[in-house]
């Protein structure tokens, strides 16, 4: 295993420097992805944002475990999101600190860390990692220095500057379809720019939201083992790709072989809320983002979402919106 020693929080340089190692220039370019300001190379999109804040996001297959050693001389923390694979921490010393596990709420805070990346058994490996250079953010423009260091002294506040501060909190599903737009959405121009801008600053803020949570309340334990917690998500996933079905709990519990009892819990541990509540969700977004973005007719973005009323539709639709579903495409399309 190659080690790349890093001394830089610059992600376009640390890109670099990775691109350089030995894992082969063809091994991970997957041609269906979009670039991030089309520097796309050896499956790592490299995003820098207002200077203080950097993004690495990882997708790769036939991906060859790297050793990052990073020693900075400026403070920083790192915020990281595995998808899939495997990433173990080493402090500064060299000796084993830990292992993240996939969809895991991840802080790292210090001047040095050893992380170790490898793929899972199928050679894949996917992950975000954010870089954020506390000593750069008066720098930052726009005022967005305003808004990043208030929640950098709140989650940090009594940390000292010489120690190392590991934290891996629970799983946290919600990160995830916004890891996965970066990697797989194509933009281009200064949509692109918004776009990825806004994806990392959100990661950004729910890392910090769900650190400062977890610190100032009980660590909330899992009621379910780590693998059902992973079909909690295979299936959530499911519902969300499969709206046009009903997706029953008692449908849900035969095709993945779960009891009601586990389903309900697993969602409102993850989601918090029920399955019911979550398909509602989740039928209302995609209806308001066919509503913006498609011709489809109403009743066609009805039964698309899975709704077999169309007053039902309009009716749920206004109780969440408050305006009916003709009123809200009417309102986009005065605006545009």
């Amino acid at each position: 295993m190659e080690t790349i020693h890093i001394n830089t929080l610059d992600v376009l340089a640390i890109r670099e420097k990775i691109r350089h190692s030995t894992q082969p220039q063809e091994h991970a370019i997957q041609p269906s992805n979009g670039a991030v300001n089309g520097k796309l190379q050896l499956g790592i999109a490299a995003h820098s944002v207002y200077r203080a804040l950097g993004s690495l996001t990882f997708n790769a297959s036939r991906f060859k475990p790297i050793h990052l050693s990073l020693a900075p001389t400026s403070e920083h923390i790192l915020m990281l999101y595995l998808i899939e694979g495997e990433v173990d921490y080493f402090s500064g010393c060299g000796t084993h600190s830990r292992s993240f596990d996939c969809f895991q709420n991840v802080l790292i805070y210090g001047t040095r860390a050893e992380l170790v990346f490898r793929p899972n058994p199928l050679g894949n490996f996917k992950c975000n990692l954010l870089i954020l250079d506390k000593e750069a953010i008066p720098f930052m423009s726009n005022g967005h220095s305003e808004l990043l260091e208030p929640l950098l002294v709140q989650a940090f506040n009594g940390f000292r500057k010489e120690e190392s501060v590991v934290y891996a909190g629970k799983v946290r599903p919600s990160i995830l379809p916004v890891v996965k737009n970066l990697m797989f959405d194509p933009r281009n121009g200064i949509v692109d720019r918004l776009f990825v801008d806004s994806a990392v600053l959100q990661i950004l803020a729910s890392q910090l939201s769900y650190y400062q949570k977890d610190r100032t309340s009980q660590h909330d334990k899992s009621p379910l083992l780590k693998q059902e917690l992973l079909k909690i998500m295979e299936i959530g996933e499911h519902i969300q790709e499969h709206l046009d079905k009903k997706n029953t709990v008692e449908e849900l519990t035969q095709k993945f072989l779960i009891s009601p009892k586990k389903l309900q819990i697993g969602f409102n541990f993850l989601y918090n809320e029920s399955v019911h509540s979550f398909i509602k969700g989740a039928r209302l977004k995609k209806a308001r983002e066919l509503l913006e973005h498609s011709d489809l007719s109403i009743s066609e973005i009805c039964y698309t979402c899975g709704i077999s009323s169309r007053s039902y539709f309009s009716r749920m639709f206004k109780e969440s919106f408050n305006m009916s579903p003709s009123e809200y495409r009417e309102m986009i399309g005065s605006s545009c």
